[in-house]
């Protein structure tokens, strides 16, 4: 598919930030353009925590009800060893609409999420890998992998993640980091004697 020539605002990264930004302006009649390089959205859970911030941001374009009613509300965190308890955080003193972390596979959250702008008349164009940027005093210029027509737009937002295009285009500096202990993040159905609703 081909882009337009211009837009007003051109997000780069259909994940959960992009496609939050796009429902939002959407939800506005705001004109923009969201691309990704991805042909298909991504079918694995990564990220599965939804904070109570992050749900009341998103309840203003009529997201937050869709998310809440797939995930599951984690109401406590617990921190254990063994079988004894060492720390029990209790989240009902919250001053929010939503006291709780929400679980929910990143998967879900952009299917959700996706719809949701489509309800809008919004959508994704997928398959487009931005790889350079210029600006001059009043727009900016995006060029897209085998695209021959630059797309010109008066913002340009970078939701494209960890390796940044964007991020680097501007120069500014994020620093890598890794972990020194190894994680697994699984998906599994498990019964367990603690509380269905506890982390």
């Amino acid at each position: 598919m081909s882009l337009p020539a211009e837009t007003e605002i051109l997000i780069i990264g259909a994940g959960p930030a992009g496609l939050s930004l796009a429902t939002s302006l959407a939800s506005h009649a705001i004109p923009f353009v969201l691309i990704d390089r991805l042909e298909a959205r991504q079918t694995t859970s990564r990220a599965a925590a939804v904070h109570a911030r992050t749900l009341e941001v998103l309840d203003r374009p009529g997201i937050a009800n869709a998310l809440v009613e797939a995930g599951r509300k984690i109401l406590s965190v617990m921190m254990l060893d063994r079988d004894r308890e060492l720390l029990h955080v209790d989240f009902a003193g919250l001053r929010s609409r939503f006291p709780f972390i929400l679980t929910l596979p990143q998967s879900e959250t952009e299917a959700i999420l996706t719809r949701r702008l489509e309800a809008l008349g919004g959508g994704i164009e997928r398959g487009q890998e931005a790889i350079a940027l210029s600006q001059d005093a009043d727009s900016v210029r995006l060029t897209v992998r085998g695209s021959p027509v630059a797309v010109r737009a008066r913002y340009v937002v970078g939701a494209d993640g960890y390796h940044s295009m964007v991020r680097q285009a501007c120069g500014i500096a994020f620093a890598p980091g890794t972990y020194a202990q190894s994680f697994i993040l699984s998906d599994v159905h498990m019964d367990w004697p603690l509380l269905p609703d506890a982390m």
